[in-house]
């Protein structure tokens, strides 16, 4: 089943904050929804199930603050368990990676961490 929203906007709207696809230029501490490439995972009778990418871009100034920004926003997404957003049900998300990715030209420190979702349209 495909979604009609894209599982970062639909995770934006249920973290209550962020961008979603567009990491902005002029904010210092700023967190960054992006889609990234689904798996599918075969099907249950008629239904092909998909496992949606995301990753969350954290950029803030100060290197511990981000890493605890990090921290937090992982360990929201790692107690996911069936929560309703909107029509769409979010059975849980996978931690695929996590890191430090560096410093960028404004001297914000970069922070990344990669997730596989389960989501499912609500009837």
């Amino acid at each position: 089943m495909h979604l009609l929203n894209s599982p970062a906007e639909i995770l934006r709207e249920y973290l209550n904050e962020g961008y979603v696809n567009n990491l902005p230029d002029v904010e210092d501490d700023v967190i960054t929804i992006f889609d990234t490439t689904p798996l599918d995972d075969g099907r249950i009778g008629n239904e092909r199930i998909t496992h949606y990418g995301i990753q969350i871009a954290i950029c803030y100034k100060d290197y511990e603050e981000g890493y605890q920004k990090l921290q937090e926003v992982s360990n929201i997404l790692n107690s996911l368990h069936n929560e309703t957003v909107s029509n769409y049900k979010i059975h849980n998300a996978m931690k695929v990676s996590t890191g430090f990715v560096g410093v960028d030209d404004k001297r914000r420190n970069n922070f990344v961490s990669n997730f596989i979702l389960t989501i499912t349209k609500e009837n």
